[in-house]
């Protein structure tokens, strides 16, 4: 295994034809744009051939150089073959070769693959639904929904909830603002949702909950390709009796 350091144009190509986010050209855009963050991502090869991509962003917050994997956002390697990382060795390679303050790798798995994170403060988890072949909502709620969940869906269209897919941001700015106070997070800016709509444009969808034509729900999801990744949940507290979450989702 050898690992280098390589430039995103020459393999933007290769890597706009996956499902990731944290490759496509829509998120460097916004990175770039937004962030001030550029791509420094690492090329992991084998036999002197290419055979997975960890991306990097390098970018400057509070007078503190971050690198990461891709800021506030998970991601995965980028596999172009079938290959065992090292990944102490590729931290290893990290420390020697970049200057940072502060290090983040945050990486999911959709595949069997798994890496060891060592000497990081914390973890957190990411949850994937894995949809395969299914095609159809009604054969996602037979075969990969939990009854339990099955039953709030249910209970949910019982009570008359319905959606509307529309790109009306300031109408989910409101509902985003709500759900921060309540859990007392720093909410992000306005122009962080605006950037998102102008970077990837129809690829970035909002559905909303509504009942009585009020809305009460929200999720705001990124569709590339064939993977869907969910940014932001919210709703109001005052219709979870009616399991609007679970609707949404």
């Amino acid at each position: 295994m050898e690992i280098q350091k390589i430039e995103y144009n020459p393999i933007k190509e290769v890597l706009n034809k996956a499902n990731l986010v944290s490759c496509s050209k829509e998120y460097i855009n916004f990175c770039q744009a937004y962030f001030g963050a550029e791509p420094c991502f690492i090329g992991i090869l084998q036999g002197r051939k290419l055979a997975a991509v960890l991306p990097l962003f390098r970018r400057k917050e509070e007078e503190l150089i971050y690198l990461e994997t891709a800021p506030k956002l998970y991601t995965e390697i980028f596999f172009l073959k079938n290959i065992d990382i090292d990944f102490n060795q590729v931290l290893t390679f990290i420390k020697r070769n970049f200057k940072y303050d502060i290090l983040d790798i945050s990486l999911y798995f959709t595949s069997d693959k798994r890496v060891k994170l060592e000497e990081f403060s914390h973890y957190t988890d990411v949850y994937i639904t894995k949809i395969n072949e299914v095609m159809n909502s009604e054969e996602i709620l037979r075969k990969i929904v939990k009854q339990k969940c099955r039953n709030q869906i249910k209970y949910a269209y019982k009570h008359n909830l319905r959606k509307e897919i529309s790109p009306d941001l300031e109408k989910f700015y409101h509902l985003y603002l709500t759900t921060m106070n309540r859990l007392r997070a720093k909410p992000k800016p306005l122009k962080y949702f605006r950037q998102l709509i102008k970077s990837f444009g129809g690829k970035l969808c909002i559905i909303f909950a509504k009942k009585e034509n009020q809305v009460i729900g929200a999720n705001l999801f990124i569709i590339q390709d064939d993977y869907l990744l969910l940014m932001f949940n919210v709703s109001d507290n005052r219709y979870w009796k009616y399991c609007v979450n679970n609707f949404l989702y």
